[in-house]
């Protein structure tokens, strides 16, 4: 039972393709950049995400009344870890504690995947990402759903889309923000529920404030996510 609801995170990843309106270089770059981020984000820690097996088994769930107890009593379980790694004081601590629980007790959803994009990011000193959760209907409606985002000048509500980029492991997208909405809104609407009318805001989370000595010790613990390029391309760098 366990073993047939594991989503193993390394499906469903939309490869970015880069269309003809990316045709410069440094655009192409920061796709690419941006999607390496994401699967290693996606892949790394092989976990489960209850809420995507609630969007894509919904059906399987309503009638077999174990697989639904198996998926509350873990939905239960990663709701409690979020409460404790919240309540584990420093930044630096709750990032222990967020991949302690991708890795070790191999639960994650959007919230714990985009605070892992955040932090390669910043491991590969990106400075301007930040995570966001989205609201519609003029910022009256959230929508949960968490991504890590990468914006020169990020402002809460007021953003160009052509201009900022969204990683977001959970489904496995990275692609300047207009590119990625309307997947939203077609491929994966199921979720969303965004009529093409509507438009996405975006809320700010508290942004990782980590230490050198902090970043160190990830980059030290978690190699595997330094980005290593055989030019002298840095990560995001043409952004």
């Amino acid at each position: 039972m366990a073993k047939f609801f594991f989503i193993t995170i390394n499906n469903g990843m939309e490869v970015s393709k880069i269309s003809q309106n990316q045709s410069f270089t440094s655009r192409n770059s920061v796709v690419r950049d941006a999607d390496w981020v994401m699967r290693k984000a996606k892949s790394e820690f092989p976990h489960f995400s209850t809420t995507y097996a609630r969007m894509n088994y919904s059906d399987i769930l309503d009638k077999n009344y174990k697989l639904n107890e198996y998926l509350v009593n873990k939905t239960d379980y990663l709701k409690l870890e979020r409460v404790l790694s919240l309540g584990s004081g420093t930044q630096f601590k709750r990032l222990k504690a967020i991949i302690s629980a991708l890795c070790d007790d191999r639960l994650g959803n959007c919230y714990e995947d985009a605070t892992l994009a955040d932090l390669i990011l910043k491991m590969n000193g990106v400075k301007n990402s930040y995570r966001a959760r989205f609201l519609t209907n003029h910022g009256t409606k959230k929508i949960d759903h968490t991504v890590t985002i990468i914006d020169k000048n990020p402002i809460d509500k007021y953003f160009n889309p052509k201009k900022i980029i969204i990683i977001d492991p959970w489904l496995g997208i990275a692609d300047y923000a207009d590119r990625v909405f309307k997947l939203y809104k077609t491929r994966y609407n199921n979720f969303f529920r965004m009529a093409n009318s509507q438009q996405f805001d975006l809320q700010m989370k508290s942004q990782l404030q980590l230490t050198e000595s902090e970043l160190n010790y990830f980059r030290k613990e978690y190699p595997q996510f330094l980005y290593k390029s055989n030019g002298n391309h840095k990560l995001m760098s043409d952004f």
